[in-house]
């Protein structure tokens, strides 16, 4: 066991209660508690590192004491990172980019309305469809989000105008009708994403995270146009059956939120959690290397979808390199949580939101114990304190080995590894595609560098953050140039030249 006092790596949590997860991995590696009382009393000049974690945003004057040593203090967020993590300010943001690049960031983000000031805009909008109808049940439905709420707090459905009631600020958002689903249950996918700076941009996907489901089964209208099969040759046999028994235009209930909403906050209190449900099993949640089982024993292309996920991510991205001041770096950084569904039956990603603290607090199923932690570990390794231990890296290098060769072990026994065999064989036929991306600058435990991806977004990330382009107008000119790169990532997954 290391010598803690003489490490000089600490940890104050700007919160009542400590996040457990980050707290019990830190002191693993030998990290120390401390108090803001404590760290006033401190001589700075013993400390190696200082990690200051707060889950919900900082003041002001946290930001100016992780400058009094930059290149030895980390804070946990960015400042006005919530151009992204706030829900009206991420549809203004995605709004200007669509301006800026419509063929890269139209279906980035689902049609969305700030409430109350885009009221009337969004009434509009819903009297074209009215009167494009003689059947209000073939309105479009909306779902109703607080701006700045977690958890599936204060959300509603509807598809009736009179119906929208409301006091507090909202969005108003174009709900997803035909999601990909396993099962018969909805989804979203619970991705990790750090950002370890702005100013150059370095941007790291986690490979790891959470499949969360609907605890009932959704029920909508399947299309019935076989045109829009994509998912290859074994779902698309599955998807015929199901079209064949399916009674024409099934009424959605709106108010089941056990159906609609893939919150894991919501479906606790669900009365069929720990039911055996259809191909998902007990729970309300997946690993995403469950998920990408499930992809090879159906022939589906995990790996494009993988692809399709870093290019959205960085689209999604881009506001903070123009709203994060130059003073961020180096010591902010941020782990953002982005909900993202896979609409309609190509499979594409959709981001409904960004969280600034994505939960961290283990609920107690296997999924969490197993994906959160190494999280933690990852992402400390990944920040490289100057002089962190080493002991600490070992460690964390010899978990991810095991863990690893654990996992290989487990999928090629039983019946799982035939079902996986068989699945192979299915990705052969349907010419499985191979990964747009070249390889990546970096990969640290589960994750990998996804920005810079190359010599030209590496060179272009350098222009943005030199002193007399961040914050000005320049800055929209390199934003524009990265946009463009990733356009041309995106039109050859797509494969469709007429997006130019």
């Amino acid at each position: 066991m290391p010598n803690k006092d003489k490490l000089g790596f600490y940890v104050l949590f700007h919160q009542p209660q400590p996040v457990p997860v980050v707290r019990d991995v830190l002191l693993e590696c030998g990290w120390n508690l401390i108090s803001l009382e404590e760290y006033e009393k401190k001589d700075k000049i013993e400390m190696k590192g200082l990690l200051i974690w707060r889950n919900t945003r900082h003041v002001a004057s946290i930001f100016k004491k992780a400058m009094e040593n930059p290149n030895c203090y980390r804070v946990n967020h960015f400042r006005h990172s919530q151009i992204i993590t706030r829900k009206d300010s991420l549809a203004r943001a995605m709004r200007s980019l669509v301006a800026m690049n419509k063929a890269l960031f139209r279906s980035v983000h689902p049609t969305t309305y700030i409430l109350p000031s885009e009221y009337t805009k969004f009434v509009k909008q819903y009297q074209k469809k009215l009167a494009n109808t003689d059947d209000e049940s073939n309105l479009p439905i909306w779902i109703v989000k607080p701006t700045d709420l977690s958890r599936g707090r204060k959300i509603f459905l509807l598809q009736k105008l009179e119906d929208l009631v409301y006091d507090y600020p909202c969005v108003i958002q174009r709900y997803l009708q035909q999601p990909y689903l396993i099962g018969g249950y909805k989804n979203d996918l619970r991705i990790y994403v750090l950002v370890t700076s702005c100013h150059p941009f370095e941007v790291y996907l986690y490979k790891e995270g959470i499949v969360r489901f609907s605890t009932q089964k959704y029920f909508t209208e399947v299309s019935r146009n076989n045109k829009d099969l994509c998912y290859g040759n074994a779902m698309s046999k599955v998807l015929s059956k199901d079209i064949k028994k399916e009674k024409p235009k099934q009424k959605l209930k709106l108010d089941n939120l056990f159906s609609h909403l893939t919150n894991s906050s919501i479906n606790k209190d669900s009365p069929t959690l720990h039911a055996n449900k259809n191909v998902i099993g007990q729970g309300s949640k997946w690993s995403f290397e469950t998920l990408q089982k499930h992809f090879i024993s159906e022939g589906l292309d995990y790996v494009e979808l993988w692809d399709k996920i870093r290019v959205l991510v960085l689209s999604t991205l881009l506001p903070l390199l123009d709203a994060v001041p130059l003073s961020s770096r180096p010591s902010q950084f941020e782990l953002f949580g982005f909900d993202v569904m896979l609409n309609g039956l190509r499979l594409r990603p959709v981001v409904l939101e960004v969280n600034c603290a994505p939960a961290l607090r283990l609920d107690g199923s296997k999924v969490d114990e197993r994906i959160k932690p190494a999280l933690i570990r990852d992402m400390i390794s990944v920040l490289d304190f100057p002089n962190i231990v080493k002991k600490s890296k070992m460690k964390a290098k010899k978990r991810h080995l095991f863990e690893r060769s654990n996992r290989r072990s487990s999928s090629s026994s039983g019946n799982n590894g035939a079902n996986i065999k068989n699945g192979k064989e299915k990705c052969k036929e349907n010419k499985i595609s191979s990964s747009i991306f070249p390889l990546p600058l970096k990969e640290i435990g589960q994750f990998e560098q996804i920005f810079p991806f190359d010599k030209k977004s590496h060179e272009t990330s350098l222009h943005l953050s030199k002193p007399q382009v961040v914050g000005t107008a320049k800055a929209k000119t390199f934003i524009k140039e990265i946009s463009s790169q990733l356009l041309q990532l995106q039109l050859k997954l797509s494969g469709d030249k007429k997006l130019q």
